[in-house]
């Protein structure tokens, strides 16, 4: 599994950080933007929150796709 982040700027549009979840194999599992700077951080901090819960469900669809 892989996981990166894309900080957001005046020229890629995004508000805060987009999170990428991929397979081993390179799958895109979910996408989805995170209303903080570090938006990893911000989930692992958060993990009942809204944005914490969907990486939880991407992480355990992309294990469970390997």
């Amino acid at each position: 599994m892989r996981i990166t982040e894309t900080h957001g700027n005046s020229r890629n549009g995004i508000k805060g950080s987009r999170l990428s979840i991929y397979t081993e194999s390179g799958e895109l599992i979910d996408r989805f933007t995170v209303p903080a700077w570090y938006g990893l951080a911000y989930c692992q901090k958060h993990p009942t929150g809204t944005y914490g819960q969907r990486l939880s469900a991407a992480v355990t669809a992309a294990e469970g796709a390997a």
